[in-house]
């Protein structure tokens, strides 16, 4: 998170990834639409235009993740 807490949470590879921002949203750290989820490595970023895939469509397979919050320009 922003403010260097973590949240950890696990989801099925066959999970969308609109449930990993659906998980963020109810935590109200962002408002929706206002952040990314980014992987360090190998770098990628993701937006909510991706949030019907699945994980594992997205690349996310390995049995941890590690994303983080990227706050949007206004």
């Amino acid at each position: 998170m922003p403010d260097g807490s973590r949240r950890g949470r696990r989801f099925l590879k066959s999970d969308r990834l609109q449930y990993l921002f659906d998980f963020i949203d109810i935590s109200r750290t962002f408002k929706p639409g206002t952040y990314r989820l980014a992987r360090s490595y190998p770098r990628r970023a993701f937006t909510e235009l991706e949030s019907q895939m699945s994980l594992s469509d997205l690349g996310l397979t390995s049995k941890q993740e590690a994303l983080f919050l990227e706050k949007l320009s206004a």
